[in-house]
């Protein structure tokens, strides 16, 4: 293995300036929940700053399926439910958007908002995709039964799109000591 050299420059951040000669950096996705920690958002700007790349904003509503991809990564969706016939384009939401642009509101970077429908994992790696994006960011969730009832009927958001991705996904633990790992309790 070779050393890689302490060259203060190949840390510099890249910008993003969007020009067809190559330095156009993808963007950085990160999944957000209407309780997200303010941590996932704060490290999610720091990479796309680090990388000189825009942040889009992503909010999944499992409630609704899509029926049809736009070319700028939107969706158009239906609710779960056939009795609702309540076809529409998916939004984020303006008091979440309020929300996460006062907790980034010290970054300098650019941001947008998209609001998707149907599986999470599917749906941020299907518009990751689309907009050719450098990395996905995810939180871990928060301890308790609630999260641990969640993750055994629908699995890990980060471990599916880990095992289903061509690019990096990054998570970023919630409460890294709020409870020990399995292997750590004793018996």
């Amino acid at each position: 293995m070779s050393a890689v050299p302490n060259d203060d420059k190949q840390h510099q951040p890249r910008v993003h300036d969007g020009s067809a000669d190559g330095t156009h950096v993808g963007p950085v996705i990160v999944g957000v929940e209407h309780d997200e920690p303010d941590r996932v958002l704060h490290e999610a700007a720091r990479f796309a700053s680090d990388l000189g790349a825009e942040l889009v904003c992503a909010h999944v509503d499992t409630t609704r399926y899509p029926v049809d991809e736009h070319g700028d990564g939107s969706v158009t969706s239906m609710p779960l439910d056939p009795e609702i016939p309540d076809v529409r384009d998916e939004v984020f939401s303006p008091r979440l958007e309020a929300s996460v642009r006062e907790v980034l509101s010290e970054w300098h970077v650019p941001l947008r908002f998209a609001g998707l429908a149907g599986d999470p994992a599917q749906s941020l790696g299907e518009l990751a995709e689309t907009l050719n994006a450098r990395a996905i960011v995810v939180g871990t969730r928060r301890p308790g039964f609630r999260a641990g009832l969640e993750k055994f009927f629908t699995g890990s958001i980060a471990v599916r799109l880990a095992h289903r991705q061509t690019r990096p996904v990054i998570v970023i633990p919630v409460d890294p000591h709020a409870a020990a790992a399995p292997w750590e309790f004793e018996g």
